[in-house]
């Protein structure tokens, strides 16, 4: 995995959804909000192969 350019989407799409989120103001809880942001940033980096596989 290129860390570099992951990591540099992933600052962006963050970026994006949360100014588009204060600039709407989607009928989206705050806190729901923050628990799928967090979500999208620990899954980005996840292995994606069963943990039979990896290991």
């Amino acid at each position: 995995m290129d860390f570099d350019a992951a990591a540099w989407m992933l600052v962006r799409a963050v970026e994006h959804l949360t100014i588009r989120y204060l600039l709407e103001d989607p009928p989206i809880p705050r806190d729901r909000f923050l628990t799928d942001i967090t979500r999208l940033v620990l899954n980005y980096f996840r292995d994606p192969r069963p943990r039979a596989e990896r290991e």
